[in-house]
């Protein structure tokens, strides 16, 4: 399944600095095969900060208390999306290798269409599961595109919240007392970041395994 590391002790544990690391064998590997048809990533790990930069509606809390952007809007008219040419930059890309990069990633579920003053235009194919590696920010009802890349790029969002809480239920069964304290003291950025990403999880949890029951169909 996943495999949390040692924490130490409780008044240094950090839970944005924690990690998680995928073990070749149990329930997630299992989850990500046959569900999403991915292989397993044994060895690989992310930390709790990593898994909730994917959370795109955590973006602006990001913004706030890190000073930096998570993900960014794109615009979004029947099946065409509208990625802002600002993007190049941030990916130090050029267009034609962002062009190829972005449907490289969205495993064929977006096709370029033309480049307009605004930005380049992509037809959005209907692939059951949403348009690889766009999310969709439930909160303020817009598409979004990650800007974190790595192995978890093109990763189905659900994966993000299952990882998480399943962390954080092993803190609120293992960890009571550096719970007890996180919820009295409030020492750091831990304490907003659970508490946003678990009232966004009780509603984008549902949706999104909706999501992928009806993309199923």
């Amino acid at each position: 399944m996943v495999y949390l590391p040692e924490r130490g002790k409780k008044r240094q544990y950090e839970f944005l600095k924690d990690e998680v690391k995928f073990q070749k064998n149990g329930l997630f590997p299992c989850m990500l095969e046959n569900m999403f048809n991915i292989k397993h990533l044994e060895g690989d790990k992310a930390t709790m900060n990593e898994l909730l930069q994917h959370i795109p509606e955590l973006n602006s809390l990001f913004l706030q208390l890190e000073g930096k952007k998570t993900f960014v809007e794109i615009c979004n008219q029947q099946q065409s999306f509208s990625f802002p040419k600002q993007m190049m930059d941030h990916f130090h890309m050029t267009e034609n290798r962002f062009i190829e990069f972005i449907e490289m990633k969205s495993s064929s579920t977006l096709s370029f269409k033309e480049s307009t003053t605004n930005g380049l235009l992509f037809d959005g194919l209907n692939k059951g599961n949403g348009v690889k590696p766009l999310k969709y920010n439930l909160e303020e009802g817009h598409f979004c595109f990650p800007l974190l890349k790595g192995e978890l790029f093109t990763f189905p969002e659900i994966i993000f919240h299952y990882l998480l809480l399943y962390n954080l239920s092993m803190i609120a069964r293992y960890e009571t007392e550096w719970w007890s304290e996180l919820i009295k003291t409030m020492p750091n950025k831990d304490y907003p970041f659970i508490v946003q990403f678990l009232n966004i999880t009780s509603k984008k949890g549902p949706f999104l395994a909706y999501q992928y029951l009806m993309g199923k169909r």
